[in-house]
């Protein structure tokens, strides 16, 4: 049986690489350190203020990262723990299928809508839109997402980035996960 990220893409899922192919097929559970890092003035305060509501540490520095990744009932989950004290869950809901289709991400009260183009076995996130409360904002003055995961040596190497008009960098976090021995 395909997973619901193999079904979407179709002949583009193997062109992922292997390791990303798995984390995509079965439940998983990856830990690490993340760099948390925040844009200057004004950005960063709005940064810290929109990380803080996600979930992800007002700090900047390292931070310890544990994400659980299973799908049910057509839905992807993404829940994300950082120093083992915040969640923030994500489900990412599928729309048509590969090139043309898009993922619909939900948080809470926030819906994005991203493209997916893998490129060099790396999976990158494309936004696309934002609605919050199903009102579709603005794309000019809101923050947009840019988000890939990719294999660095073995480990899996996130990037998270929210970006602002004019602003530049409100906040964001990466680094390199592995699999967690016990899932």
């Amino acid at each position: 049986m395909q997973h619901i990220a193999e079904e979407w893409l179709g002949n583009q899922f193997h062109e992922l690489h292997s390791l990303l192919q798995d984390l995509h097929r079965n439940p998983s559970i990856l830990t690490g350190q993340v760099d948390v890092s925040f844009g200057r003035g004004i950005a960063g305060a709005l940064g810290r203020r929109i990380a803080s509501r996600l979930g992800v540490p007002i700090t900047s520095g390292e931070h310890a990262l544990e994400v659980s990744i299973y799908s049910d009932g057509g839905v992807l989950h993404w829940v994300r723990s950082f120093n083992g004290q915040s969640r923030f869950h994500s489900e990412f809901k599928l729309v048509g299928r590969y090139p043309s289709g898009y993922w619909v991400e939900r948080s809470g009260p926030l819906t994005l809508l991203l493209d997916v183009r893998v490129v060099s076995g790396g999976w990158h996130w494309v936004h696309r839109s934002t609605r919050l409360f199903g009102i579709p904002l603005p794309r000019a003055i809101l923050p947009t997402t840019v988000a890939s995961k990719s294999i660095d040596q073995g480990l899996y190497r996130f990037s998270v980035e929210i970006r602002a008009p004019v602003l530049g960098k409100l906040f964001g976090y990466s680094g390199t996960l592995a699999p967690n021995p016990s899932t």
